[in-house]
């Protein structure tokens, strides 16, 4: 039976290696392990022709109206933010430009929402005694954290104030509503704080200034990124005119699905099972073998890897805590590049951000969302100014 390895398998489609990884987290395509070199993937020759026959009869009008759902071609136009190889671009300005300008979250937010950018000299709104009447909701039900975080978006009261202010209003709350179970009630002192500051309050890391400047950076980098699932479920519900609230609701419901939001915890969990650099390389193919995908590696987008996760990886290297669980991940990544498996995306970014704060896996998906909402938001109102209903036809086969 005849079988390629990764590069000829990719030079036989026509197309880059980091495509070939993603049939293969897509199911749309299998590997196995190399007899010669267990750490090598091998793609049978078969499958391949299929797959290749397979694209080329789904060309044509209704191959592209399927593909366009599936990382295919843009389908909406936007000013929020441009997709690239080497990052996105938040209202035209690169994210590691905003970075090494320190920008906040705040200021990105508006960035995103207003196409200005305006610095941000007073704290979001916070109402800690309107936060906290949604404590016995919360901490009742032992929801998740991100559960937490529709929770609290569901109990707060409609106001009538412009989109801007509802929306900052309605961001500085979900970062503080996981902390009503784990803390109690938010304290009045957080009228004051910034996004990155609250949701240090809530993970317990309040007043540790470095922990508090790498959520920050974490938050900018996760703030937007093209029509991902939540981002597209909240543009849906703004075009049927729903509010602001609501929107964020089912974008947060779509968020909370383990293809997306939560995958970062299901990678997190996956980390975590190694304890010792050693036994890294043992791990990966171990996994490799079964032919399963490995969690948080192969991005569709990014060709050469997920920029995202070189921003935070160098950032949890600066700051040089909990070296021995990073030296893990570390040896982890290099394993799973030796095996050709493929780059590690934000998620397992957001793996190292949470194991060098001494964070549970839940956390990492909560970290996502507090930053995504800035995305959602910014969607959310250019979707109402174009002012159309976002209402794709379906194709009945029997």
């Amino acid at each position: 039976m005849a079988y390629l390895n990764a590069q000829e398998a990719a030079d036989f489609l026509g197309v880059e290696k980091s495509t070939l990884y993603a049939y293969v987290s897509r199911g749309l395509l299998s590997n196995a392990r190399s007899e010669e070199d267990g750490r090598r993937r091998q793609y049978r020759k078969a499958d391949l022709e299929r797959l290749k026959r397979r694209r080329a009869a789904r060309r044509g009008h209704e191959a592209a109206a399927a593909d366009a759902l599936q990382w295919g071609p843009a389908s909406l136009t936007t000013s929020v933010e441009r997709m690239s190889p080497t990052g996105p671009a938040y209202r035209g300005i690169p994210l590691r430009r905003l970075l090494n300008q320190n920008a906040t979250f705040e200021d990105v937010a508006s960035l995103l929402w207003t196409g200005e950018r305006t610095p941000s000299t007073a704290p979001w709104a916070a109402d800690p005694s309107d936060i906290n009447s949604a404590a016995d909701r919360i901490v009742a039900d032992d929801l998740h954290p991100i559960d937490e975080c529709m929770a609290i978006l569901q109990a707060t009261r409609h106001t009538d104030q412009p989109p801007q202010s509802q929306a900052r209003r309605l961001v500085k709350r979900l970062p503080l509503a996981h902390g009503l179970s784990r803390r109690g009630d938010v304290p009045d002192a957080a009228e004051n704080w910034t996004i990155a500051a609250s949701l240090g309050w809530t993970l317990g890391l309040d007043g540790d200034a470095p922990a508090i400047d790498l959520l920050e950076t974490t938050l900018v980098v996760a703030a937007t990124h093209g029509l991902n699932v939540s981002t597209f479920a909240g543009r849906v519900a703004a075009s049927s005119g729903a509010p602001l609230r609501n929107c964020m609701i089912a974008a947060l419901a779509a968020f909370s699905g383990p293809r997306h939001g939560l995958h970062c915890q299901n990678v997190a969990k996956w980390f975590q099972a190694t304890s010792r650099v050693e036994d890294a390389h043992a791990r990966v193919e171990a996994h490799a073998s079964q032919g399963e995908e490995l969690p948080g590696f192969g991005h569709p987008f990014y060709e050469h890897g997920d920029p995202r996760f070189e921003i935070l990886q160098n950032r949890v290297a600066e700051l040089g805590r909990n070296r021995e669980r990073i030296d893990v991940l570390d040896a982890l990544v290099e394993a799973a590049d030796d095996a050709e498996i493929g780059a590690p995306t934000l998620d397992v970014g957001l793996v190292y951000v949470c194991e060098a704060l001494g964070l549970a896996p839940s956390h990492a998906p909560l970290i996502f969302a507090c930053g995504r909402a800035a995305g959602w938001v910014a969607h959310i109102l250019e979707q109402r100014e174009a002012d159309f209903l976002l209402r794709p036809r379906s194709d009945y086969r029997e």
